[in-house]
């Protein structure tokens, strides 16, 4: 019985705690774990190779440990990566990821926080301008511009 037949292998992205499913899109500038997981009892190592937007390679090799290896890297390029794990028997598993450059504000908190400290500001000074004027001499001709 040859069990290395049954043997499987695969390889999961992973943005924080988000698992990024082949040829999705992650953030700019935000770590990357890619991890190669196999049964085989023949692997002993993985050969990581990412292929970035601009055509540059990495490359990382990394030992199984209970069946799994991680590589860990923070895309800061927009465009198109490849990512592959060589599991040095003749198995390659690969994964395409976009990351796009666009950022998505977490909230609608930070818009309502400017705009109130603005509106805050414009009437402190407001009132200040209001005060200043009551307690300077006047004569006649003043039209308190």
């Amino acid at each position: 019985v040859n069990f290395e037949s049954c043997s499987t292998y695969s390889l999961e992205l992973k943005q924080g705690a988000n698992n990024i499913p082949n040829g999705s899109t992650a953030n700019i500038d935000e770590e990357m774990i890619a991890t190669a997981i196999t049964n085989s009892s023949t692997a002993v190592q993985v050969n990581f190779t990412r292929t970035n937007p601009d055509t540059t390679t990495d490359t990382q090799i990394v030992p199984l440990v209970l069946g799994s290896a991680q590589y860990s890297f923070t895309p800061t390029q927009a465009g198109g990566y490849t990512i592959k794990a060589d599991f040095g028997n003749g198995v390659v598993v690969e994964q395409t990821l976009n990351i796009s450059f666009n950022v998505v504000p977490e909230s609608m908190i930070g818009t309502v926080a400017l705009i109130a400290s603005s509106l805050g500001a414009f009437v402190a000074f407001k009132r200040m301008r209001n005060n200043n004027r009551d307690t300077r001499d006047r004569n006649g001709t003043d039209l308190a511009i």
